[in-house]
C-alpha cells in the first residue's frame, strides 16, 4: 500500500507504519454496505481511504446521523472500542469505499510498545474530541442558518456526495428548512 494513501500516519517511521499495516486489512464496499449496526460488539477502527460514510443512530425510525466521514478520517464506535459494549449506532457506506481496518486490541498493544504511535493516538483522539465538542456546541448554541453557512464553508464540497437529507439531519435540521436555506442567496 502505498504511503500517499495513508497520509494520516506522515509522522510514523516506516517501521511504525509497516507495523500498523501488519495488523490491518484492507477491504472494499459498495454504497449502502453496513460497516457497523448496533447491538454488536466491535474491535476494529477503520480508516477511509476512498469513499464515504454516515454515521447514525434510528429514533421512531427516523436516521439522526450525527457524522459524516470521508478520505483521510477514521471511523469506529468509540464507545464500543473504550468500554467493550455493545454499539448503538450504525455505521454505512454512502458510495463505494475503500477501508483499512485495524484491530484496536493489537492496535493498543503498538500505543503500548511504540511512542510514535501512541502520541498519533493521542492526536487522532484529541481531534476527535474537538470535532465532536464543536458540533455539539452548534447544535446546541447556532441557528439552522448559521449551522449551514458554517458547514458550507468548512465542508461545502460534501454536498455532492451525500443526499441533502443526510445533511439536513447532520446539520440537525429537517430537508425542507435546508431546502430553503439553500435557496437563499447569502
Amino acid at each position: 500500500m502505498s504511503r500517499e494513501l495513508l497520509s494520516v500516519f506522515d509522522s510514523l517511521s516506516e517501521k511504525a507504519l509497516s507495523e500498523i499495516l501488519q495488523i490491518s486489512s484492507t477491504i472494499n464496499l459498495t454504497k449502502k454496505h453496513l460497516v457497523l449496526e448496533p447491538d454488536k460488539y466491535s474491535n476494529d477502527l477503520f480508516l477511509v481511504l476512498k469513499g464515504s460514510l454516515k454515521q447514525y443512530y434510528l429514533k421512531e425510525e427516523k436516521e439522526v446521523v450525527f457524522r459524516l466521514i470521508v478520505e483521510d478520517e477514521f471511523c469506529c464506535s468509540a464507545y464500543t472500542l473504550i468500554t467493550g459494549g455493545k454499539t448503538f449506532e450504525y455505521i454505512e457506506t454512502t458510495e463505494e469505499t475503500t477501508l483499512l481496518r485495524i484491530n484496536y486490541q493489537k492496535l493498543s498493544q503498538l500505543y503500548n510498545d511504540r511512542i510514535d504511535v501512541a502520541n498519533l493516538g493521542r492526536r487522532l483522539a484529541e481531534q476527535y474530541f474537538v470535532h465532536e465538542q464543536d458540533r455539539l456546541l452548534s447544535i446546541v448554541f447556532k441557528t439552522p442558518q448559521e449551522r449551514y453557512l458554517a458547514f458550507m464553508q468548512k465542508n461545502g464540497s460534501l454536498v455532492q456526495r451525500f443526499p441533502l437529507g443526510t445533511i439536513a439531519s447532520f446539520l440537525g435540521m429537517t430537508q425542507e428548512t435546508l431546502s430553503r436555506l439553500r435557496a437563499k442567496r447569502f
